[in-house]
């Protein structure tokens, strides 16, 4: 959407969208507040031992660094998605795209940009 033409259907997707998302956030939100003001000081040394380890592995740091920052969020739902492209390859309607080797993603650089992969239509769009 540029210079506001997107239309009606697209404010109509944010509620399924980011209502999805909205949902995680805080169930999120009451399992951190649930371990962070734990009081038995036996289940916060073994949450301190574990958490210690599991933040120590890259693994877990990008899965956090992810969900942090919401890159882990698609839109496989969202009622904006049309059918998958023909083939089979590549990311199905909602999923992000894999960047190939040392390319950067669709969409990054100096402006923050959607970048949409669909088959031309009978309006040419």
């Amino acid at each position: 959407m540029t210079g506001g033409a997107g239309g009606e259907h697209l404010l109509d997707s944010y509620s399924a969208e980011r209502g999805a998302v909205g949902d995680q956030v805080l169930k999120a939100a009451d399992r951190l507040t649930e371990i962070g003001t734990m009081k038995n000081p036996a289940l916060q040394s073994i949450h301190n031992l574990v958490g210690h380890f599991a933040f120590g592995l890259s693994p877990v740091q990008h899965a956090f660094a992810d969900s942090m920052t919401e890159v882990a969020i698609g839109y496989p739902d969202s009622p904006l998605n049309g059918p998958g492209l023909h083939g089979g390859s590549g990311p199905k309607p909602g999923e992000r795209v894999v960047p190939a080797g040392d390319t950067l993603p669709p969409g990054s650089g100096g402006k923050p940009l959607f970048a949409l992969f669909a088959e031309k239509n009978e309006s040419g769009g």
